[in-house]
C-alpha cells in the first residue's frame, strides 16, 4: 500500500500531465494562466515537502545524521519558498487542484510540526 504522501505525489503527477497535454483548449487566457501559476506553485510546494520527507528517510536509514537531515529539510520548509496564492483574479481553480492544493497544504502543516518536534 502507498503512503498517503507517495498518493498525493501520484495525483499531482497525473493531473499536470493531463493539464499539459490540454494546454491548448480554448479558454481565457487569463484562466489559463491562473490556473498555470496555481498549478505551479503546487509542484513547487509539494517538492519542497518531500524534500525534507527525504532527508529525514535518508537519516533514518543511518545514510546521514539526523543533524544533517534537520537542516537540509528545515531549508525546504522555510515560508520564503512558499509563493502565497494569487487571489487578485476571479477564477475558479478545477476542483482536483483545488484539492490537491489544500492535501498539499495539510502535509506542509503536518511536516512542519514534525520538523518542530524533531529540533
Amino acid at each position: 500500500m502507498l503512503k498517503p504522501w507517495m498518493v498525493l505525489l501520484t495525483e499531482t503527477r497525473k493531473y499536470v500531465a493531463v493539464q499539459n497535454s490540454s494546454a491548448n483548449d480554448n479558454g481565457d487566457p487569463l484562466d489559463r494562466f491562473f490556473i498555470t501559476t496555481e498549478t505551479s506553485r503546487l509542484v513547487s510546494h509539494l517538492t519542497n515537502v518531500m524534500s525534507w520527507i527525504l532527508w529525514h528517510k535518508a537519516a533514518n536509514l543511518g545514510e546521514i545524521s539526523t543533524a544533517k537531515a534537520q537542516s537540509m529539510g528545515e531549508k525546504h520548509l522555510a515560508t520564503k519558498n512558499f509563493s502565497p496564492r494569487q487571489n487578485a483574479f476571479q477564477v475558479d481553480l478545477p476542483q482536483i487542484l483545488e484539492s490537491l492544493i489544500g492535501r498539499t497544504e495539510l502535509l506542509h502543516n503536518r511536516v512542519s510540526r514534525l520538523s518542530q518536534m524533531v529540533h
